[in-house]
């Protein structure tokens, strides 16, 4: 009992940790909106911060929703609508968006299959962690 509460709490960040991953967590956001930013300055003459960051934040609450994994439809129409309505050509805003979610959804997702498709097939499994399970006998 004594070793799952030790076990438990090391799962209580203390306030030091909590304002490292608060900090992480600021970071990946901050990078994230660098990246759609870049991506809205490959196709637009200037970049529409106030459309960048509401567009941003409703593809994050798209991906919230966990309606379909990685917010997928839901978070490119948010963002398409955000940028349209701060008068972006509608062909435009859609570049802007395929360029942004093939960068940040699309090709991780696919990167991250190939390298699972690796390690299940060509990486041995390893023995002290890949027993077979037991099977009662039949009689």
């Amino acid at each position: 009992m004594q070793r799952g509460t030790a076990r438990i709490a090391l799962l209580r960040p203390d306030a030091r940790r909590w304002l490292l991953l608060l900090g992480i967590a600021a970071g990946t956001w901050a990078l994230k909106v660098a990246g759609l930013a870049v991506s809205a300055a490959a196709v637009l003459t200037t970049v529409p911060w106030a459309a960048v960051i509401i567009g941003f934040l409703l593809v994050q609450v798209s991906i919230a929703l966990q309606v379909l994994p990685g917010g997928a439809g839901l978070a490119e129409v948010g963002l398409l609508g955000a940028l349209a309505a701060a008068g972006v050509d509608v062909g435009a805003a859609a570049a802007v968006v395929l360029i942004y979610r093939a960068a940040s959804w699309l090709v991780p997702s696919v990167l991250g299959w190939f390298v699972y498709g690796v390690q299940i097939h060509v990486i041995r499994p390893l023995p002290h962690l890949h027993r077979p399970v037991h099977q009662p006998a039949a009689g």
